[in-house]
């Protein structure tokens, strides 16, 4: 049985661990006896928020051990698309949720559970509408395909004060160009957390790029 929680805590928590370090970790496809290794690789380098995407058939299990495992970590569960998703990604122990899109009925459910929701917007129009619908911030997608930087950039003229996650195609080497335009936080995948590491269980890899990455946005 979910159990209904005040919104601030959480959503405290996540602007805290943003502000610390404004990087959020995507593991999509990591199998899951690695899944802690490779998390704890990443709040090593100073990662503080991670999420699981729901698209892998482990992803709730995987959710639970990084609750358990770290309980330093935010955990989120991401690429969730109905309220349903919501209720067992909350059951399994996620703190917030990430969405590709935005659905109301996800944004409803989740504000009814008092969890952090991200959802997934393309415009000025789109990121507004998710506001309404009490999302916590907008992950902006596809981030490089919108215009990159400077599309995060002439969202703010409009859209100043709505927290905004560029994802999709941030890498290393744009990552201070997204902070400059006004970017809020990144959402990192492949590029830091690529499945050939993960799958390899190479977790010095996966070390080294998520301290680069730090590195340059400290």
């Amino acid at each position: 049985m979910l159990i209904l929680m005040d919104p601030n805590p959480l959503g405290t928590r996540f602007f805290n661990c943003l502000s610390d370090v404004p990087v959020l970790g995507v593991l999509r496809g990591c199998p899951t006896k690695h899944a802690v290794a490779v998390a704890d690789a990443a709040f090593t380098a100073g990662v503080k928020l991670l999420e699981v995407t729901l698209d892998h058939g482990d992803a709730l299990q995987q959710i639970e051990l990084l609750r358990n495992g770290l309980p330093e970590v935010l955990v989120g569960a991401g690429t969730v698309r109905t309220s349903k998703q919501v209720d067992t990604a909350v059951e399994a122990g996620a703190q917030y949720l990430v969405a590709p899109s935005t659905r109301s009925d996800v944004l409803s459910r989740a504000a009814l559970l008092g969890i952090p929701c991200i959802p997934g917007a393309a415009t000025a129009t789109e990121i507004e509408h998710a506001m309404e619908l009490g999302a916590t911030a907008v992950k902006v997608f596809p981030a490089e395909q919108l215009g990159g930087p400077a599309y995060i950039r002439a969202l703010q003229v409009p859209l100043r004060g709505i927290p905004l996650l560029p994802s999709g195609g941030v890498i290393t080497t744009n990552a201070t160009e997204y902070m400059s335009a006004g970017a809020a936080g990144l959402i990192v995948g492949s590029s830091v957390f690529s499945a050939g590491a993960m799958t390899a269980g190479d977790y010095t890899a996966i070390s080294k790029m998520t301290r680069e990455l730090v590195e340059v946005m400290s």
